[in-house]
């Protein structure tokens, strides 16, 4: 029976929800990316306030949106649920500070007006709590934050922060309207959901499965509710849609929008001796039963009887299921090239559930010289070939051919001839065309700074060397 109440108090909360009347019409019977874009042009152009300014500021509003209910002298604090003295702004670090939910490293878009002031995401947090947090993005476990002020119900591990249960949906509709509102129009940065973490520094917020989960487990309550209509009336002139209408989280995002059951980050096509060798990069995959490969003479021709199926009579290339880390494939054409012909390859991803995704197409041009490896030995080589991309940010994908089949150690230094990370520590791999990449962290798991590094790959008794650049 509480269950019961609980519900309904909640559902009592959302139909008093001051929504202007037909503010959301233009969204009506959309899904996916078109709901996406409706909403976004509803909550775009809304007025910006300063960070910091002797007008009103983003402390000021805060002030308001996150007064304690029972001593309007303070303001609640996001992670941890404390009540604080509202006029104490950061003193000097004794205070309270300025959390940016949506991390402001994951964008780069800082404290300037927009994103940088948006009072849907920003809420008073205890600093020394708002440190722990850092940059991480949000998914589960990890162990309970500690803070000096005692504890906080908020768990984490190095790359991510899971905030106590009574703020979890409230933070997940923060995230899902950054998504929304801020999609790289005049000098806006384009931010987007992804279901994985160690996002930062790409303008990405993660992770969505955890989310979407803490969203539907911790429904709107009056609190946000409330915010949501003084930051409307009072201030910016739009509101959070995913307050006002919880159900346009999973219209846009499950399966149809932007958060795909597979994230693909890498898709190329590498031809050595006539030999194409596909590779891809997945950061995550959901549901993925494997994948399918295509060959064609036009980029219009994934269609067409013309296309071949190059996994043909191989049976579905074995994907990973559900995964939030980064998988690797490769593939060899082994089927006859023309010499001097474009060809153009797709990939295509299948579901347990029969759905499929085609990505692609990405092209390439066949050596001069015919070459046909059913009747011609394929010329061998081995070394450390050019990384891809170069220069990199965040991670890049290292290219080595061998010889045969062979024990390779690969490692990382700076200019200063220090071990960054080891990549392969002796480990036994094919003849051929090989792929690894590196996602730009040291072997305690740390992003390394930008700069210049040198990747060397020692196999057979021989090394080979390559500078690798990281930029911002």
């Amino acid at each position: 029976m509480r269950y019961i109440v609980i519900i309904l108090v909640v559902l009592s909360g959302i139909l008093n929800a001051e929504i202007p009347q037909g503010y959301y019409d233009s969204a009506s019977g959309l899904s996916g990316a078109e709901l996406k874009a409706a909403l976004h042009e509803i909550i775009n152009n809304h007025t910006e306030f300063p960070y910091t300014s002797y007008n009103t500021d983003v402390w000021d509003i805060l002030k308001v949106t996150d007064k304690d209910t029972e001593n309007a002298d303070n303001v609640n604090l996001l992670y941890t649920g404390w009540s604080v003295n509202g006029a104490q702004e950061y003193n000097n670090g004794n205070g309270w500070s300025r959390e940016h939910v949506w991390a402001k490293s994951h964008g780069d878009f800082g404290t300037t007006m927009g994103a940088g002031t948006d009072v849907h995401h920003l809420r008073p947090c205890d600093i020394s709590v708002n440190s722990a947090r850092g940059n991480k993005d949000f998914d589960n476990g990890g162990t309970e934050y500690i803070d000096p002020d005692g504890a906080t119900g908020c768990y984490s591990d190095s790359d991510s922060w899971e905030p106590r249960d009574a703020v979890k949906g409230d933070l997940a509709r923060m995230i899902f309207y950054m998504a929304v509102r801020y999609e790289g129009g005049g000098d806006e940065p384009d931010l987007e959901l992804v279901n994985f973490v160690n996002s930062s520094p790409e303008p990405e917020h993660g992770k969505y499965s955890a989310l979407i989960q803490w969203h539907e487990d911790d429904a709107v309550d009056s609190w946000e509710i409330n915010r949501n209509d003084i930051i409307y009336n009072d201030y910016q002139g739009n509101r959070n849609p995913f307050i006002d209408h919880p159900e346009y989280a999973s219209q846009i995002w499950s399966g149809t929008g932007e958060v795909l059951p597979v994230v693909l980050s890498v898709f190329t096509v590498n031809i050595t001796n006539n030999v194409p060798c596909i590779y891809w990069r997945t950061e995550s995959e959901s549901g993925n039963a494997g994948w399918n490969i295509y060959r064609g003479e036009s980029e219009n021709s994934i269609q067409n009887e013309e296309t071949l199926q190059l996994n043909i009579g191989l049976g579905l290339i074995e994907g990973a299921g559900t995964t939030s880390e980064p998988t690797e494939y490769n593939f060899t054409d082994l089927f006859y090239l023309v010499n001097g012909e474009n060809y153009f390859y797709w990939i295509e991803s299948v579901e347990f559930s029969g759905n499929t995704e085609i990505y692609g197409p990405v092209s390439i041009t066949s050596m001069e010289e015919e070459f046909n490896p059913n009747t011609t030995e394929i010329p061998k080589k081995y070394g450390l070939k050019e990384n891809f991309p170069n220069p990199f940010n965040p991670g890049t994908t290292i290219i080595f051919c061998l010889e045969e089949y062979s024990y390779v150690e690969m490692t990382i230094y700076n200019v200063k001839g220090e071990k960054v990370a080891t990549l392969l520590e002796n480990e036994y791999k094919p003849e051929g065309d090989n792929f690894y990449y590196w996602n730009g962290l040291d072997a305690a798991g740390k992003k390394v700074a930008t700069g210049t590094y040198f990747i060397e790959m020692k196999t057979e008794g021989t090394i080979f060397k390559r500078k690798l650049t990281l930029v911002k």
